[in-house]
C-alpha cells in the first residue's frame, strides 16, 4: 500500500528490500551507495541521492511531483531491469545457455 520506497543509508550493499520495491513497482529514492547506484540509474529506474536530509528531500519531491505518466515510465522501467536482470529462473537459463544444457 505504498507508491514509493526510500531507503536512506551511509553504507549499503545490495538490498534486496530495495530490489523487492522496484520490482513490484514502486518508485525507488535511496542515498548513493555502491548496492543502490548498481542497480537505481537516476530518473530513469528511481532517484539517487546525497547522504545528507537536503539532498533526499530533494529526491523525494521529484518523485512526488512526477506526472502520471512519468512516473508510471519510471516503474516500468525498475520493473523491467530488476526482473530482467535479477530473476532466478531467468538468471539459471542463461548459465544454462552458457555452458549448453537447455
Amino acid at each position: 500500500m505504498a507508491d514509493y520506497f526510500v531507503l536512506s543509508s551511509d553504507n549499503e550493499g545490495l538490498s534486496i528490500a530495495l530490489m523487492e520495491a522496484m520490482a513490484t513497482g514502486l518508485i525507488a529514492i535511496s542515498t548513493n551507495c555502491a548496492g543502490s547506484s548498481e542497480v537505481i540509474m537516476d530518473g530513469k529506474t528511481g532517484y539517487i541521492v546525497g547522504k545528507s536530509v537536503e539532498s533526499l528531500t530533494e529526491g523525494m519531491r521529484k518523485a512526488l511531483n512526477l506526472s502520471a505518466n512519468e512516473g508510471q515510465e519510471i516503474r516500468q522501467s525498475a520493473m523491467d531491469f530488476i526482473r530482467g536482470n535479477f530473476d532466478i529462473d531467468h538468471n539459471v537459463n542463461k548459465v544454462f545457455k552458457t555452458i549448453g544444457i537447455n
